[in-house]
């Protein structure tokens, strides 16, 4: 399972400056066909030193182990916020 894209990417209010809360789809390749996108939502804290801490959690139920997908997601999202890609 590879990696396409993360869609609809929605930034949610929080009252914790240094947390940032996202919402979006995901869509992965899964032998030779695209999936629907999943819902996820994911959350990148500061940290005072490094790079910040990503949490990847599912609003929508996957048939697939997740520990490839969390793995790849983050990897993504990190992508993501150093291009500096993600709405405020």
């Amino acid at each position: 399972m590879k990696l396409l894209d993360i869609n609809d990417i929605a930034y949610l209010e929080s009252p914790v400056l240094y947390f940032r809360e996202y919402t979006g789809l995901a869509f992965f390749e899964m032998a030779d066909k695209k999936s629907e996108g999943i819902r996820i939502k994911f959350t990148l804290e500061s940290q005072s030193m490094g790079r910040p801490l990503v949490n990847i959690e599912f609003t929508d139920s996957v048939d697939y182990p997740l520990m490839p997908l969390i793995r790849s997601l983050k990897s993504h999202v990190m992508k993501l916020d150093k291009n500096g890609e993600l709405p405020k």
